[in-house]
C-alpha cells in the first residue's frame, strides 16, 4: 500500500423522523436509522450494525486478499459477527465484537493454510486496526477433503 492517503467520502441526508440516507460516489444509496430499542424502524441499517459489519466485511475481505497473494483456493467462506455494547465511565461504547467465519476447503492441507491467512488477515485488517474496540475471531474451517 501506498504512503499516499487513500480518502473515502459519504454524505447523509435526513429524510424523516429518525432516518435518513448515507451515499457514496458511485454506490447503491442505504436508508439508516437508529438502532432499536432507540426507534420503532427495525428493517433499516444502524450505525451500530455498519460498525460491526465493517469489521466483518474488513475480515473477510483482508483474507480474502491474502488468500489470493497466497494462492490458497478456498470453497466457501461466511461469516456473523455480534457487537456488546457497554456503558463504562458514563458513556455507552463497543467493548468487544466477535467475528466467527465458517471457510471450507478441500482438504486438510488447504486448512491449515487458511488458518494462517486468516490470522494474518485479523492482524492486518485495516478497520480491526483502527479501532479501540476489542475483536476476537472463532473460526471454523472445514475440510471437505482428507
Amino acid at each position: 500500500m501506498s504512503s499516499k492517503p487513500i480518502l473515502y467520502r459519504t454524505s447523509l441526508d435526513w429524510t424523516e423522523s429518525h432516518q435518513g440516507v448515507i451515499r457514496s460516489p458511485k454506490k447503491t444509496d442505504v436508508a439508516v436509522t437508529c438502532p432499536p430499542p432507540f426507534c420503532d424502524v427495525d428493517t433499516l441499517w444502524s450505525p451500530e450494525e455498519f460498525f460491526v459489519g465493517s469489521i466483518e466485511m474488513c475480515l473477510m475481505m483482508t483474507f480474502i486478499w491474502m488468500a489470493e497473494r497466497g494462492k490458497l483456493e478456498f470453497l466457501a467462506y461466511s461469516s456473523r459477527a455480534e457487537g456488546r455494547v457497554e456503558i463504562l465511565d458514563g458513556k455507552a461504547r463497543f467493548t468487544k465484537v466477535d467475528v466467527y467465519p465458517r471457510i471450507e476447503t478441500a482438504d486438510a492441507a488447504a486448512a491449515k493454510k487458511t488458518e494462517r491467512l486468516l490470522r494474518a488477515a485479523e492482524k492486518n485488517c485495516l478497520i480491526g486496526n483502527s479501532i479501540t474496540t476489542e475483536v476476537e475471531v472463532h473460526a471454523e474451517i472445514v475440510a471437505r477433503g482428507g
